[in-house]
Formats: structure tokens, C-alpha cells, sequence
């Protein structure tokens, strides 16, 4: 009995020492509590203001941002491009940023390309012309050893029917004249008058104009 006392006593000794050095929880009070929380609240909001701090003020950019150039693009000579389309790639220009030396480098690159078109253009069309004056001297109706009385019956549909003079005006303008397939056509219309005899309103032709000189000067037979 004396032993388990003894037993006890250490037991009770030791547990007694262990409590005694237990570290003590610290109690936290209401008031530190607040404070903490106040300090993860304002923690954000020092970080918004150093955030807004750094962005520059509205008048601020409104007054770095340079004014836009004004300037009158002109076209030049030679180039005829009409002046509501100059005045639209100027807006254009303007629109996009550019400075009046950009501006017409552009407008020097856009007339050496419509230059550049126009030749090309005039040298299909001389092509073209050259080809149809070969297919009307080779052509077996109105070509050859045919080609003065095609002439002739041409010179004779046109001065019965464009008294006037605006039908050669137009196939001149246009080149028509040089096209087989209106050649033919003119053509045919004199013979028909030919052949049947056709009276004008005074009694005979009109073939005072050499057709050759109105309409195909550079065609000879």
C-alpha cells in the first residue's frame, strides 16, 4: 500500500509539472481583433490610391496627345483624279494619323500606279486595233482585192443614214470603226442599196466625202 501511495504521488508530481510548463494560450480581445481587420480592409485601399497615383490626369493626357496636321493635298499635273475623290484620301489620310509627307507619298505612289495603268491600257487598245485591221484586210467579204467597193457601199449606207455626221462620230470615238463585225455591217447596207437600186431623196448619192478620210485614214487596200 505504501508503494502504490508512493507511485501515485510521483504520477500525480509529474503531471502536475507538465501543466506548469505548458505555454499559456494567448487571449486575444475584441479590440485587437477590430484592429486587424481594419488593417486588411485599408490594405486594398493603398494599393487602389498608389494604383490611381500613378495614372496621369485626364487633362493631363489630352495635352500630351499632339493635334492632328492640317494640310491640302494636291494632285498634280497630269494626274486627273477628280476632286471629290482627292479630297476623300485626303480625309482618309488625316483619319489615319498621317503627316502631310505621308500623306503625299501615298498619293505619288497612287499616280506613278494609274500612270503605269494607262499604259497598259493604251497598249491593249493599239493591239486591238492592229488585230481587228488585220481581220478586216484578210476578211473575204469586205478585204483583198474587195476592200475599195466595201468602201464604196460603206461611204453610200452612211450618207443616206447619218446625214448628220453623229454615227461616224461615235465609231471614231469609240474605235468601232476598226471592228470586222461593224465594217461588214455598213458594208452590207451599201451593197443593198446597190443592188436594189436605192434613190436618195434628191434623186442620186451623196458621195462628195471620201469615206477613207473619215473613217479608216490608216487602212489602205
Amino acid at each position: 500500500m505504501a508503494e502504490e501511495a508512493q507511485l501515485e504521488s510521483v504520477a500525480d508530481a509529474t503531471m502536475d509539472s507538465i501543466a506548469d510548463d505548458a505555454p499559456e494560450a494567448p487571449e486575444e480581445g475584441p479590440a485587437e481583433g477590430a484592429e486587424q481587420a481594419r488593417e486588411g480592409q485599408q490594405a486594398p485601399a493603398e494599393g487602389d490610391a498608389q494604383a490611381e497615383a500613378g495614372k496621369p490626369a485626364e487633362g493631363q493626357q489630352e495635352a500630351e496627345k499632339p493635334a492632328p496636321e492640317d494640310y491640302t493635298l494636291e494632285a498634280g499635273e497630269g494626274f486627273n483624279v477628280p476632286e471629290a475623290n482627292l479630297r476623300s484620301f485626303q480625309d482618309a489620310c488625316k483619319k489615319a494619323g498621317l503627316t502631310k509627307a505621308q500623306a503625299e507619298a501615298m498619293l505619288s505612289w497612287h499616280r506613278g500606279f494609274a500612270g503605269d495603268v494607262q499604259k497598259l491600257q493604251a497598249q491593249q487598245e493599239s493591239a486591238m486595233l492592229a488585230g481587228w485591221q488585220k481581220q478586216i484586210m484578210e476578211d473575204p467579204e469586205v478585204g483583198g482585192s474587195n476592200w475599195k467597193a466595201a468602201v464604196a457601199d460603206s461611204r453610200r449606207a452612211l450618207a443616206h443614214f447619218d446625214t448628220d455626221g453623229s454615227l461616224r462620230a461615235l465609231l471614231k470615238q469609240t474605235h468601232a470603226d476598226y471592228n470586222p463585225a461593224v465594217v461588214r455591217c455598213i458594208a452590207r447596207i451599201g451593197r443593198a442599196m446597190r443592188e436594189d437600186k436605192f434613190v436618195t431623196s434628191k434623186g442620186r448619192g451623196t458621195e462628195s466625202v471620201p469615206l477613207e478620210d473619215r473613217l479608216w485614214p490608216n487602212m489602205q487596200a
